[in-house]
């Protein structure tokens, strides 16, 4: 599935999970310029991808900036947030160890 963000907008995105399983196929979640704060809740490692696409000032994996946080309260890291400036993110949940494999840039 390729699931592109609207700009401007909160997107909450799920890929294959959604139906039921969670055995789908591979993602990609798709993020722009002015995409405004995102979630995407089933990312799979080694199988998804997320697309950022003329984002200005990121065109690699060391342009961008990552923290880890608990969306839960609960006490425990467990997600990922990745900020691109002003009120522009993607929260991706129960994920702390994002990678440059994870990542597709586009220019």
């Amino acid at each position: 599935d390729r699931l592109v963000s609207a700009a401007g907008t909160t997107d909450r995105m799920w890929g294959d999970f959604q139906k039921g399983a969670g055995t789908g196929g591979r993602d990609r979640f798709v993020f722009g310029d002015g995409n405004g704060q995102d979630f995407i809740y089933d990312f799979e490692k080694r199988h998804d991808l997320i697309e950022l696409d003329g984002i200005e000032g990121i065109e690699s994996f060391g342009d961008l900036n990552i923290q880890t946080v608990d969306t839960n309260n609960d006490n425990t890291v467990d997600s990922s947030v990745i900020g691109f400036g002003g009120n522009n993110s993607v929260t991706v949940y129960n994920v702390t160890n994002l990678a440059a494999r994870d990542f597709l840039f586009h220019a």
